[in-house]
């Protein structure tokens, strides 16, 4: 086994390791967040982290110059995150909403925060919408719980239009016993259209 990561010929240099340092090393400056006269220092940087890595070299695995080529690649790898990561300011974060910024979210779903006797009544309002629901609409409440309208239409066999005018049935028996304002509904009274 060779004692240094030096002096493996290459048809580019007739040492692999300073050639391919050095290149990966001004390709880096002046990008990544690295400043343009940054070469020097990403080259010495990349050769001491050879250096350390070198005693774990075993010419039974690979050949020298791939041992070379994949430590220096990771090597790089883990400064361009390095470098990313300083560049994040963790002042420029900000809320998405004012009622994430006040803690009114329930930090599990996003959703805002009810109470437990609020959750039981909308448990049980829902319970008897649903019990008055024609069998076609109800098949379609229970199957948005876990599937989207384009399942639904596959699994029930029918168009997505069929599915799109039931939830839009279903949509009005929760607006009409005071969920919701029926504002997303894709029909519309007369009242409305006058």
């Amino acid at each position: 086994m060779s004692n240094s990561p030096f002096g493996h010929e290459h048809k580019h240099s007739n040492c692999f390791a300073k050639w391919y340092i050095g290149r990966k090393a001004k390709s880096l400056a002046g990008k990544y967040g690295f400043d343009d006269d940054a070469s020097e220092v990403i080259f010495q940087d990349l050769i001491l982290h050879l250096i350390k890595i070198w005693p774990q070299y075993d010419p039974g695995l690979s050949q020298p110059i791939t041992f070379i080529h994949e430590v220096v690649d990771r090597k790089i790898r883990e400064l361009i995150r390095l470098q990313k990561r300083m560049k994040r300011d963790y002042r420029l974060e900000v809320p998405l909403t004012e009622e994430a910024e006040d803690g009114l979210l329930d930090g599990v779903r996003g959703q805002p925060d009810v109470s437990d006797h609020e959750l039981i009544e909308f448990r049980e309002d829902c319970a008897t919408i649903l019990a008055t629901l024609p069998e076609d609409l109800l098949e379609i409440a229970e199957l948005l719980k876990e599937l989207s309208p384009s399942d639904i239409a596959r699994r029930l066999k029918i168009s997505k239009s069929q599915v799109s005018r039931r939830m839009t049935k279903l949509r009005q028996h929760f607006v009409a016993e005071g969920y919701g304002d029926g504002s997303d509904s894709e029909e519309t009274t007369d009242q409305e259209n006058a």
